[in-house]
């Protein structure tokens, strides 16, 4: 059974104990009604819009509660909590996802931006980066020798400061000018991935014509 949420309006602002959010609900490809919470700590409701509807919901109910429960990790001296699966749940669930797609989406743009005009250092899997500014765009100055030289003589300076499992994620940049620096492969992006950017971009710019 699919089950959808869409048209999804989520309030940073009022969402105190839970998430304030209201969508509309599919299940298997069908409108059948509504759910919102209002963020202070109560459950989410579910609201149909037809008798259709509701008999969708009944069975999107029992095909949840034969889903196995969702065990949130132990963490600090709070030990794992297991969380038998529901309709509700499962709504939850399916906007946690949706939040944190659309928080790491952000994120990357905000990333792609910084690396126009940076050296973008990202620890292993985190959500932060930090950036070493330059006074013009990465692309500019791997356009000529001495912009190059520049580079290879920031990154230099930047690998001492790297702690394990820190990246530099531009891509950007020349592999031979990371190897020119010191660094280790496993420091910048693989050359496949700059190829597959590069791809991208001019079919960006072809479409632009």
């Amino acid at each position: 059974m699919k089950i959808e949420i869409k048209n999804i309006s989520h309030s940073e602002r009022l969402s105190e104990e839970t998430h304030a959010f209201a969508a509309t609900l599919y299940i298997d490809g069908k409108k059948v009604g509504n759910v919102r919470n209002e963020g202070m700590g109560g459950p989410t409701d579910i609201a149909h819009e037809s008798r259709e509807g509701l008999e969708l919901i009944r069975q999107a109910e029992n095909w949840c509660n034969q889903l196995p429960p969702t065990v949130y990790p132990a963490e600090g001296s709070t030990p794992e909590i297991p969380v038998d699966m529901s309709l509700e749940s499962h709504i939850d669930a399916l906007l946690l996802g949706y939040l944190q797609e659309k928080d790491r989406k952000q994120f990357l743009r905000k990333m792609e931006k910084a690396m126009l005009t940076g050296i973008v250092v990202c620890p292993e899997d985190a959500n932060e980066f930090g950036e070493f500014k330059l006074k013009g765009k990465v692309d500019d100055f791997v356009m000529s020798a001495s912009g190059r030289a520049l580079l290879v003589k920031v990154l230099k300076t930047i690998l001492p400061k790297m702690k394990e499992g820190d990246r530099i994620v531009n891509r950007n940049i020349p592999v031979e000018i990371y190897k020119a620096a010191g660094l280790a492969d496993y420091q910048y992006p693989p050359a496949e991935a700059q190829k597959e950017d590069h791809i991208v971009q001019r079919k960006g710019r072809t479409k632009g014509l």
